[in-house]
């Protein structure tokens, strides 16, 4: 539908293979461009989430831990951050691919936030609930605005033109 304006060039934001969708504003890159981990490595880190999940389960399934639903789900959820993590670390440090300061960042994010909601829901330390959600919003806004910093001094901004809203 024309909008009477000039015409919008065209984009290649239709053209991506499945392997690299393009993002929004991003040229196409060859499937070949990219670094990637060896496939040995991501079998590892994925395994690594399938070995938690199983413990967790087992753990709960033959009563060898007397956890609450809530508890579980917070456990899983604080081996998801790790394995998260951990794989960001890898993904970062891997000599052969690009550096992600900002995956890092956000995925150091989830870990801190989900370690405090495991904390206090397994009743590590004694708090108010008031306490406990000033606590984990504080920290969480204070984690957020540093790594947020720490990423955005790893990466240099370029300067869009013609930008289309």
């Amino acid at each position: 539908m024309s909008t009477g304006g000039p015409p919008t060039p065209p984009s290649n934001a239709s053209v991506a293979d499945e392997q690299h969708p393009v993002g929004e504003g991003q040229p196409m890159a060859a499937p070949s461009a990219e670094p990637k981990l060896p496939d040995s490595v991501k079998g590892l880190l994925a395994g690594l989430g399938g070995v938690a999940v199983a413990v967790i389960t087992l753990l709960t399934a033959f009563n060898a831990v007397s956890w609450s639903a809530s508890q579980t789900a917070l456990a899983t959820a604080e081996a998801a951050a790790v394995v998260a993590f951990l794989t960001a670390c890898v993904a970062h440090l891997w000599p052969s691919t690009k550096k992600e300061p900002v995956a890092l960042a956000g995925t150091f994010t989830a870990l801190v936030a989900t370690t405090l909601a495991l904390m206090s829901g397994f009743d590590v330390w004694k708090l108010t609930q008031v306490q406990i959600s000033a606590l984990v919003g504080l920290v969480t806004a204070l984690i957020s605005v540093g790594t947020a910093l720490f990423a955005r001094g790893q990466v240099t901004a370029k300067q869009q033109t013609g930008l289309h809203i």
